[in-house]
């Protein structure tokens, strides 16, 4: 599997990226990095001596997509989060009943360091609290405290895909003055929690402490435990698929100590906090969530950690109880050289589409969005640019395939224009529906909507025509005949003498120049202006076909084949038509059969030639 790929933005000097994600990361970062309050952790002696000003904030998909700002690489030491990891290598080493012998799963309600038990199993109360991390230690199986610690420190590789050290003068520090953790191993030693390797276990449970993490790495096991127990980015197993329900239960019920109720109910993530300083939270199925701030608040959580994720959840809409939640959606990305709007256009305006389409992206999503829904739109978004970054002027999101679009998803959209309105690139929604009013809310200017996704698929060929076309001399306003499709191969002569035969007709916007069901008695050469293909429709009055454009011809169709016409023409705008009418027609063939040759032989390369973009637009569209 391919490592992932790394959003980051960090005011210390990395490279700041235009991910929407990231964008809103730092906006989180900026927020609170300053928020005063709090205090180091004091009851370990090094601890005090970590800068207070860090802060950082990462985040990984479960497909391996991170994203990081501020201090998200600075190291610290894991402290009480390692106990929910452990915990999941002790249901490996002695299955569910075996560790519920010894440890329980109920929230306590105390400090993490309280010398409570069960009064009825003397068990301690749940994984997360001191008594019942070291009774989890105590049941991780190996010879001594070194091959013990061996197998912490793999299967923590296994989680960050990278081998932690420990940090020894915290280890030291901790060893020290762990004079409560002695007691209560004690205490349950003679409760028969652990065994007579009270020593051992201690060094052991001092030592996972004493690991050294980063945000990004925390981010990576949230991530880990929400695909299931499997790295995003390695693709290695960490943790048996059987367990990780349930170490994501205890860190729902008792994570962050005597507040994981409130934060339960206000940030909904299952999640595991320390006193170096670390949250690491997940989102089951979509994403992880790593924060590190060293300065606590009473009851021993990150300060700014704890505001960063009640953020982060409120406005991505993360709570893991919000039953509008959704799965991924489906995305598929093309591009406007390989797929048009219905304008049939001449083939001069079409050899420039064919050179210059990719420079309008089409994405066309289909499912409810939310925050992972969103996330992967900007992902593909970002991907699309970046392949021809110079060439990306115009993103269209076509939203007919879409439910509900949520607030927070909705917000991302606005942050994602945000970032292509800095690159030169318009973004333009089409079929939003009855989302319209949340994208509105957001921020989103109206002019970037468009009804149907062929007229948003028009008007960005339009600019692109436009733009060509004065770079290479101003559009004609009127297509002289010599340009015109039909009427390629044909003599000055031979133009001449269909000129003379020709009728020139005027047709103001809205007048109808075909009617269904009419017999079929003239050819239409469109030399200015636009007339809309289009049949009755009972709803909306009619639906438009297509749309022809200057130069080209129509009512052709019905001449080739004899029959009735199957459509109204009506013009878009003012049109100049030249009408050739079939008795004229007729009479050419047998004065001047080779024009009659021509335009036929010409007829037939112009249907050819829809039916091959036709069919490359179908294999485009269900690949």
């Amino acid at each position: 599997m391919q490592p992932s790929r790394k959003f980051a933005a960090n005011v210390q000097g990395r490279e700041v990226d235009h991910s929407a994600i990231t964008a809103c990361l730092t906006e989180l970062y900026e927020t609170y990095r300053n928020e005063d309050g709090g205090a180091l952790a004091d009851y370990i002696p090094e601890l005090t001596k970590v800068d207070p000003s860090l802060f950082g904030l990462a985040l990984m998909t479960v497909d391996g997509q991170s994203y990081s700002v501020g201090d998200s690489r600075a190291l610290f030491t894991i402290q009480s989060i390692s106990k929910a990891f452990v915990y999941g290598l002790a249901l490996e080493d002695h299955g569910l009943e075996g560790v519920l012998a010894r440890v329980g799963v109920e929230p306590s309600g105390d400090a993490f360091n309280a010398i409570v038990f069960d009064e009825k199993t003397n068990r301690p109360f749940n994984p997360m609290v001191n008594a019942g991390a070291i009774a989890t230690t105590g049941l991780i199986k190996g010879h001594g405290s070194e091959e013990r610690m061996g197998r912490i420190v793999e299967m923590f590789r296994r989680y960050t895909s990278r081998v932690l050290d420990v940090d020894e003068a915290v280890f030291a520090s901790e060893s020290a003055t762990g004079h409560r953790n002695r007691a209560i191993t004690w205490l349950m030693l003679n409760f028969g929690m652990v065994d007579a390797r009270v020593d051992e276990h201690l060094e052991v449970y001092f030592r996972q402490c004493s690991l050294l993490v980063t945000a990004e790495d925390l981010a990576m096991m949230a991530a880990t435990l929400a695909n299931g127990g499997i790295n995003p980015v390695t693709g290695e197993r960490a943790l048996d698929g059987r367990y990780v329900k349930y170490v994501m239960a205890v860190m729902a019920s008792c994570g962050m100590y005597d507040f994981a109720g409130e934060w339960s109910f206000r940030v909904g993530l299952p999640a595991k906090s320390g006193v170096g300083g670390g949250i690491v939270a997940t989102l089951p199925g979509q994403m992880g969530v790593g924060t590190f701030s060293p300065l606590l608040d009473a009851r021993g959580n990150s300060l700014r950690g704890i505001k960063a994720c009640d953020e982060l959840s409120r406005r991505f809409g993360l709570h893991v109880f919000d039953p509008t939640r959704s799965a991924d959606a489906v995305v598929r990305v093309y591009r406007a050289d390989r797929v048009r709007s219905k304008v049939v256009r001449r083939e001069a305006e079409r050899r420039i589409l064919d050179e210059h389409g990719h420079r309008v992206v089409i994405m066309e999503i289909q499912g409810d969005l939310q925050f992972r829904a969103g996330e992967q739109i900007l992902r593909r978004a970002d991907a699309a640019i970046e392949d021809r970054p110079e060439s990306c002027d115009h993103l269209i999101l076509d939203l007919h395939r879409v439910g509900r679009i949520a607030p927070a998803a909705a917000d991302l959209l606005l942050q994602l224009n945000r970032n292509l309105s800095g690159l030169g690139t318009r973004l333009y929604f089409a079929c939003a529906g009855g989302n319209m009013q949340n994208l509105f809310s957001a921020g989103l200017p109206r002019g970037a909507f468009h009804s149907t996704l062929d007229s948003a698929l028009e008007h960005c060929e339009a600019t692109l025509l436009a733009h060509v076309l004065v770079t290479d001399g101003c559009p004609p306003s009127h297509i002289p005949m010599a340009e015109m499709e039909l009427l390629q191969g044909l003599s000055e002569d031979d133009l001449a003498q269909l000129a003379e035969r020709m009728s020139p007709q005027h047709y103001p916007a809205g007048a109808p120049i075909i009617r269904q069901g009419d017999e079929a008695t003239c050819l239409y050469f469109l030399a200015r202006g636009r007339v809309a293909i289009q049949v009755p429709d009972p709803k909306n009055g009619a639906m438009r076909l297509t749309s022809i454009g200057a130069g080209v011809v129509f009512g052709e169709t019905a001449l080739v084949d004899g029959g009735p016409r199957s459509a109204d023409a009506v013009a878009e705008e003012d049109c100049d038509v030249l009408q050739l009418d079939l008795p004229t027609l007729q009479t050419l063939s047998w004065e001047r059969p080779g024009i009659v040759n021509a335009l036929m032989t010409n007829i037939t390369k112009i249907l050819s030639g829809r039916l091959r973009r036709a069919n490359a637009e179908l294999q485009t569209l269900t690949r």
